[in-house]
C-alpha cells in the first residue's frame, strides 16, 4: 500500500504579509517557518490567495506587486523543500494559467 500524502494548513490572519520575519520584517522574526516547510511528511504548501490579499490590504488584487511578491516567497519555499504548491482556481482558464506559473495542486 502506498503512503497517502499529509497536509498541514497554516493560516495567519489580521496582519500584513511583511509582519512575519520570513517575509522581511526587520524586528519580528519567525525562525521556524523554514523548518516547518522542511518537515518530513509535509507534502504541500497551500496559498490562500484571498486571505493573503486581504492581509495585504489589497483584497482580490492578485496582480498587485505586493501580492506577487508574497506569492513568490511561498513558491520559493515550496520549491526549496520540494513540496507541491497549491491554490484555489476559479475557472478552467485560471487553472491552466496557474499551472503554467508553477502551481501543482489546484482546486
Amino acid at each position: 500500500m502506498t503512503e497517502r500524502p499529509s497536509y498541514i494548513l497554516f493560516i495567519t490572519d489580521q496582519q500584513r504579509y511583511d509582519n512575519l520575519g520570513c517575509n522581511g520584517h526587520p524586528v519580528l522574526r519567525t525562525p521556524n517557518i523554514d523548518a516547518i516547510a522542511a518537515t518530513k511528511g509535509l507534502d504541500c504548501l497551500w496559498l490562500g490567495h484571498f486571505d493573503l490579499s486581504c492581509s495585504l490590504g489589497i483584497p482580490g488584487e492578485f496582480d498587485h506587486p505586493d501580492f506577487k511578491k508574497a506569492s513568490a516567497l511561498v513558491k520559493r519555499a515550496a520549491r526549496k523543500h520540494k513540496k507541491a504548491l497549491g491554490r484555489l482556481a476559479g475557472t478552467p482558464a485560471e487553472t491552466i494559467a496557474l499551472h503554467k506559473q508553477g502551481y501543482d495542486l489546484l482546486y
